[in-house]
């Protein structure tokens, strides 16, 4: 997968990412999304199999992760990122906010919990 995304190429348009902050982007953006925010930062996975395989490769990418979805200790994992982002262990919290099957592109309330926990 590593090898996957040095041959991409990626223009960043704007300003750079804050260092506090919720990064989130569609699951069919999902690789570029998570490279291109994987400094200092905690991903929200799935407890599904796909997700182990995601866990797996966003920690050789030098990831925190939390476990957990909407369906699945979803509201403990954002309890456990929150408190991992106000220690200060990661800086900032990237989540895909729709889900992988079902519904795609469309935001779950994960996000604007998150946000608002943060004062953001």
């Amino acid at each position: 997968m590593t090898t996957l995304v040095h041959s991409l190429r990626f223009k960043w348009i704007g300003n750079p990412l804050p260092e506090h902050c919720i990064v989130a982007f569609w699951h069919s953006q999902m690789i570029g999304g998570w490279w291109v925010s994987r400094e200092n930062a905690l991903a929200l996975v799935s407890k599904s199999k796909d997700g182990e395989y995601l866990n797996k490769i966003l920690a050789k990418w030098g990831y925190k992760t939390v476990r957990g979805s909407s369906s699945v200790s979803g509201k403990e994992a954002l309890t456990e990122a929150i408190e991992k982002i106000r220690s200060g262990v990661v800086m900032r919290l990237v989540i895909t906010p729709d889900v992988p099957r079902g519904t795609r592109e469309s935001f779950k309330r994960v996000v604007f919990i998150a946000a608002k926990k943060f004062n953001l």
